[in-house]
């Protein structure tokens, strides 16, 4: 009897610990939830993935434009009172920016993590304006920061914002990653020309030589041809004995001296 006596006090001992511990715990989150209504914004951090590859916008650029949001300056303002949301959509605003997350922690740290806008080529059409294509098809300026060596698209291209609807561009596109897609062939070819009939010319680095594509049509079994063409012809004369192959039709490869 003493033993169940024992056994009952213990466990009677025990709940009133957790209920101590249980109404602890949730004195130190609400005085935690207080205090953090209180904190203010210590240091803004910027975190730029792929920032050694792709140098569009600085660490500085992004504070810049966080602090121009209608939030106004971020440092030395209470956290609780600054909309996170609307400095991430103006920092999406920029031309640069694929994505913004901005969040802080319980030290008063506000941290901006941004993903840029990554360039597939760069356009110079037959205006003579200048421009990059993300690889999500998004338009991207030219940068006074950072010029990345990409395929460069030549000749009649339409100048447009949005590039989906547009037949030239979205073949384009489609052209260039097929390229970029391919070891050997990211390597070897340097320009694409759009001539005014749509067909499209490829440009090899190496020069000497040009290749008349004709459409985006059947893109495999015309490059097949062309690297046949390569390892094998090209083994036994020079680059420059030719100064056109011809894809254009359909089972067909055709040289020109």
């Amino acid at each position: 009897e003493i033993e169940k006596k024992k056994g009952g006090t213990g466990k009677f001992l025990q709940a009133i610990m957790i209920m101590i511990f249980g109404l602890l715990f949730v004195f130190l989150i609400g005085k935690a939830s207080l205090n953090q209504s209180d904190i203010l914004c210590s240091n803004v951090e910027v975190d730029i993935k792929d920032e050694s590859i792709l140098q569009f916008i600085t660490k500085a650029d992004v504070i810049k434009i966080a602090n121009a949001s209608e939030e106004g300056i971020l440092n030395n303002r209470k956290i609780s009172e600054i909309d996170l949301i609307t400095v991430e959509k103006k920092l999406e605003e920029n031309e640069f920016i694929d994505n913004a997350e901005v969040y802080n922690n319980f030290e008063g740290i506000i941290k901006i993590d941004i993903v840029q806008k990554k360039p597939l080529y760069r356009v110079i059409n037959n205006n003579n304006v200048s421009y990059y294509i993300s690889e999500k098809a998004h338009r991207i300026p030219l940068s006074t920061n950072f010029t990345p060596r990409l395929i460069v698209a030549t000749g009649f291209i339409p100048d447009l914002e949005d590039i989906s609807k547009d037949e030239i561009n979205v073949n384009l596109k489609q052209l260039i990653d097929f390229i970029r897609a391919d070891k050997f062939w990211n390597a070897m070819i340097g320009q694409v020309e759009v001539k005014q009939n749509k067909d499209f010319v490829l440009i090899p680095k190496l020069k000497g030589h040009t290749v008349l594509l004709g459409s985006v049509e059947n893109l495999d079994e015309k490059f097949d041809k062309l690297g046949t063409f390569y390892k094998e012809a090209l083994k036994r004369t020079d680059w420059t004995k030719y100064k056109e192959i011809n894809l254009k039709f359909k089972g067909q490869l055709i040289c020109s001296k």
